[in-house]
């Protein structure tokens, strides 16, 4: 956690001023504002929990929106959907992120099915108040930006995460520092290698080693050998579908992975045919 309550303060004074808004006339308008509501369930949960977000959402727009005069601006449901991705890069998400206009205010059962972390809350917070756009998070006592206190609680709260994930970043930097000084391999291993490990006698591992990759280095030659014989990439999708030929992993290609085994393969190719060269001289 962060010790120096400094960091905070500077921290807070180097965020932009929001953009102040016109006449200061309230956003919010009776019988034109919008309550829009976002559900989320990954790939592993059941109907049940999508049920539950929903009648939590029903329940706060009947008893403290449509009170206030908000209309309700209808169900944004992302199933079988990751929370490791960003709210605007899901399908609903992003259709929410859209849609929402000034005055509106989003609504969440909870926290996690909208939003990977408190940093990313903030961010999203900002966004949404230079467009006059309210917040509300059910699950958190002040997750509610309709309110001047809810609006500064969750602020507060995303520096204090964004400050947290400073300090893991610059412990994993010290980390591959000392992994660098070792000469030890750290981080994914480039294309046509893979990553061995040596355990000692309980089972833990002692050293870790990059060794070919032949499965890797022969499923690039693939695509390399098709994208030179002009195939399109989602011709050469199709092929490695039909082929049954997966990647490294296990799992299926994507046209964007495919891309980037080419261009690697072909950066190896030119590495080995100028390290013969070198040799043969």
């Amino acid at each position: 956690m962060v010790d120096d309550c400094s960091e905070v303060v500077a921290w807070l004074n180097s965020l932009p001023k929001p953009a102040p808004r016109n006449g200061h006339k309230a956003a919010f308008s009776p019988g034109t504002s919008s309550a829009r509501c976002y559900l989320r369930v990954s790939t592993d949960e059941q109907e049940n929990g999508l049920e539950a977000q929903r009648q939590a959402v029903l329940a706060d727009y009947e008893r403290h929106l449509k009170p206030k005069g908000y209309l309700f601006g209808g169900l944004y449901v992302d199933e079988a959907t990751s929370g490791k991705r960003r709210l605007a890069d899901r399908p609903e998400g992003a259709r929410l992120a859209g849609e929402l206009e000034r005055g509106d205010v989003a609504v969440f059962a909870k926290l996690d099915r909208g939003f990977r972390s408190a940093a990313d809350v903030a961010m999203t917070l900002e966004v949404w108040s230079s467009r006059s756009v309210d917040l509300r998070i059910l699950d958190m006592p002040f997750g509610d930006t309709t309110n001047p206190v809810g609006k500064a609680m969750l602020q507060i709260a995303g520096v204090f995460a964004e400050l947290e994930r400073r300090k893991i970043a610059e412990r994993t930097s010290e980390a591959l520092q000392v992994l660098r000084r070792k000469g030890r391999p750290y981080g994914p291993p480039p294309h046509g290698f893979k990553i061995k490990r040596k355990h000692d006698a309980r089972g833990k591992v002692i050293e870790r080693y990059f060794v070919r990759d032949e499965h890797e280095r022969y499923v690039g030659g693939v695509i390399v050998d098709w994208r030179t014989k002009g195939y399109s990439w989602s011709q050469i999708y199709i092929g490695l579908l039909e082929n049954r030929i997966k990647n490294s992993k296990g799992g299926e290609w994507s046209e964007g992975a495919i891309k980037k085994a080419c261009a690697a393969e072909l950066r190896l190719r030119a590495y080995e045919a100028q390290s013969h060269s070198v040799k043969g001289n």
